[in-house]
């Protein structure tokens, strides 16, 4: 976990290939690694995954929360991690891709349990900062490519996770509370500045 904010995709996949989670429709899994499959059921670009053996089985929604992965990234749906199967989840960094995957009571297991939950409100936010950057860009009547918008996210998503990892550790808290602080605290600072009724 040490190095979190160094990683890239590809040095993710590689360190985390013999333990990997994933899913789309039709996921496929064996002891080792995951197939990737699209909606139609074709394998996906497989050139970060391997599968190293033919043998493999179907992975049920349920199940594919509980298996032993390093990172568990529940994209999809709200309320999968439930006070029931949070105690099964053996992955050790959950990443909350979708909006509210882990219910209030999960979070409270996952934390007891010392898994490491990067929260929705600074996982997912990819979305809603690009969107800030299309807003300004409308604004100045002046677009920028992709690569500079791909750069200026990396470094606000980046920016995000140091300042909410720093003030969970200095207040020795989880992720979560860690990021409910750094935003009401922008608010409140935001406010001081402006005037309320600004």
């Amino acid at each position: 976990m040490q190095n979190l904010l160094d990683m890239n995709r590809e040095i993710f996949f590689n360190v985390y290939e013999e333990n990997i989670m994933g899913t789309q429709t039709g996921t496929l899994a064996n002891d080792k690694k995951m197939l990737l499959r699209d909606a139609e059921g074709n394998p996906n670009d497989t050139s970060y995954l391997s599968v190293v053996s033919d043998k493999y089985r179907v992975v049920t929604n349920e199940e594919i929360l509980e298996l032993e992965v390093d990172i568990l990234i529940p994209a999809a749906l709200e309320n999968v991690i439930t006070e029931k199967n949070a105690p099964n989840v053996k992955a050790k960094i959950v990443a909350e891709g979708a909006n509210g995957p882990v219910t209030p009571d999960a979070d409270f297991i996952l934390d007891e349990r010392n898994v490491f939950v990067i929260p929705d409100i600074l996982c997912n936010s990819g979305g809603v900062a690009v969107s800030y950057l299309e807003w300004v860009q409308n604004r100045m009547g002046y677009y920028w490519d992709n690569d500079y918008i791909q750069e200026d996210l990396a470094r606000m998503m980046r920016s995000a996770f140091k300042t909410v990892l720093e003030t969970s550790k200095q207040h020795k808290t989880n992720m979560r509370i860690a990021a409910f602080m750094v935003a009401i605290q922008r608010v409140i600072r935001a406010s001081e500045l402006r005037g309320l009724y600004a």
